[in-house]
Parts: structure tokens; sequence; C-alpha cells
């Protein structure tokens, strides 16, 4: 049960993947990238605050004390330029990016970490608050996915599973795996779960340090997107073609538990863990999911037209979702 209330912030989101918006520290305001070319900011209860146009498409914003960083959607799917902008939405700066591969930014203390290249080469560069590269290491080929950061350690997929450290941007190490790359991967338990290779094991649990602990092929993950989310003791594994959520214990790779929405609706997004709760979009309703894989509560919220294929956003019992129109906001039950 749960009541939502449309956002028409704008015609469309944009970006592919990535939060469908981001709630500032204070929770005075919201933020939504629009496929309009303009990065809007909201009130809670929906009254617009103001609209900056950016000129292209507004990938998924991430807030701060500060404002708020955002990509531009260049030619493809990649980003062309990062920009701050402020609470009041003056933009403080922007930086170009040239074959940028992020569809969002990945905070890393006062850092923001974007993501850019091709399948051939790549790179990780970290951006200051002044908008200052503090740091930009070459990847060992172009990045599967953003990066994600554990422990001051930020944990990457390419040709290999890399671990960066966060201040100074030196490779830890590498770890490879037969017969191709690695997907995104889930921190968990000290160890590193991931989805990558080809010959015969596909899942791969790494040390903190780097070494192979074990290796394993689990049907149940066949046809997933190689992007594992930790949640507890387990590293989801989002199937497109089978709806199908299943969680993969880091001690072996075996499967605890598997969930699946109600309807057929090819749409859904990553998810999103906070707390003993993970939220995700299936087809046209919210999910709330349990540690047990059980589902806590659903709502729906979307039409036939709606492509749920970004990411849902908590705030307490508020959730913000992505429709065709922008967002809605949900109100969930204690």
């Amino acid at each position: 049960m749960g009541g939502h209330m449309p956002l028409h912030v704008t015609a469309g989101l944009g970006g592919n993947r990535g939060p469908c918006a981001a709630a500032s520290p204070d929770g005075s305001r919201v933020y939504v990238g629009g496929g309009d070319g303009a990065l809007h900011a909201v009130s809670p209860g929906g009254r617009k605050l103001w609209a900056t146009n950016l000129r292209e498409q507004v990938m998924s914003p991430l807030a701060t004390a500060d404002g708020v960083y955002c990509l531009v959607q260049g030619e493809g799917d990649g980003a062309s330029k990062l920009c701050a902008l402020a609470p009041d939405g003056t933009v403080r700066w922007s930086e170009p990016i040239d074959g940028g591969a992020s569809q969002f930014l990945v905070p890393a203390g006062e850092l923001v970490l974007v993501t850019t290249g091709d399948t051939a080469k790549g790179t990780v560069r970290a951006y200051a608050p002044d908008g200052a590269v503090r740091w930009e290491t070459k990847t060992l080929t172009g990045p599967s996915s953003e990066p994600v950061v554990s422990g001051g350690v930020a944990y990457i997929g390419t040709s290999e599973l890399e671990a960066l450290d966060i201040k100074r941007g030196h490779r830890l190490w590498s770890t490879s795996f037969d017969g191709g790359g690695a997907g995104r991967p889930a921190p968990l338990g000290g160890m590193v779960v991931v989805e990558g290779g080809a010959r015969g094991a596909d899942l791969h649990g790494v040390s903190l340090g780097g070494k192979k602990q074990w290796n394993t092929d689990n049907n149940d993950t066949r046809g997933d997107d190689y992007r594992l989310i930790p949640f507890g003791t387990v590293a989801l594994s989002m199937s497109a073609t089978l709806q199908r959520i299943t969680a993969l214990k880091s001690q072996d790779g075996s499967t605890a538990w598997t969930f699946r929405g109600d309807d057929e609706t090819p749409a859904y997004s990553d998810p999103v863990v906070v707390g003993s709760r993970a939220y995700v979009c299936l087809g046209l309703a919210l999910y709330v999911i349990g540690t047990d894989g059980k589902r806590r509560q659903k709502v729906y919220f979307g039409d036939p037209q709606d492509q749920h294929t970004h990411s849902p956003v908590v705030r307490g019992n508020r959730v913000y979702v992505a429709t065709a129109k922008g967002i809605a906001a949900i109100d969930l039950p204690s």
C-alpha cells in the first residue's frame, strides 16, 4: 500500500541509467535531469523552483551541501561535460569530458568520480569541489560500468577487476578472469563479488587484497546485466530477460534467494539499498524487499508508456521514481 504524487518536472529524464533524481542534504530541493536539456529543481511538494538550461540531455544528478553536480550527454550514450551548480541553479563551473562513459556520478568523500573511454581504453577521473582534477588514472581497458567505492577504495570492472586508492588514484591491484572482463563489482563481507569471464565460471569472489577466493557458475544469473549491488550479506544480480533479482552469497556465489515481479512489462531498474531494504522498479510497480528476499511493500505508479530504467531515490518514507513525464513521489507507510 502507499500513495503517489506525480511531479511532472520535464517531458522525460536524461540518460539511460542511474538515480532518477537527487535530494539535497537538507531536504529542501529535489534535482531532476531532463531530456529537455535542463536541470530542474523542485520542492518536496512538487513546486518548481528553477530550471537551468544546459543545452543537452542532463543525466542523473548528484546533490551535495554545496549544490548539485550533473553530467550532460553528448553524442551516443556517454557524457560530454560535467557541470557544478549552486543551490539556486547558477552554474559554478563546467568541464568538458572526452569520450565520457559514465551514466552517473560516483561520490568519493569530497571528490566526484567520472569514468571515460571506450572498449579499448579508459580513465577514472576525480574532480574536487572547485572543478580541479585531483587525479586521473588510466584503466586497463574501457570501464564496463561506474566504479563502486568502499573503504577508501574504488573498484571498477574493465578487462580485469581493478582497485584504485580514492585519495591519489593509485592502482592497488588488478585481477583477471579467464575468457572475459569484469562487470560492476559488489564489495561485501570482506570480499568483492563480481561477474565476468566466459570459460565455465562467470562469478568470482576476490579478497580485498586482490586474491581470487572462489570461482563458480550460477545458472540463476544467466542473462543478467553484470552489475552487482551489495545488500547485507548478499550481492543482488538483476536479470533483464527474466525480470528477476538473484541474491548471491558472498562466500561461494550460490543463490540465497530470488525475487520476481508480478507482471511482464520489460522495464526495470537497478535495486537501491537503504539499510535492511532494497527498492526496485519492476514493470509498473515499486517493490520493497527485505534481506530475506520477501516482499515488504508494493506500489503501482506507472502506465504502459513508462520505462523505469532509472533507479528510485529514497528519503525516509518518501521514494522518488521515474515516469514518462519526469518523476513521481511515493509516500510509503511506516
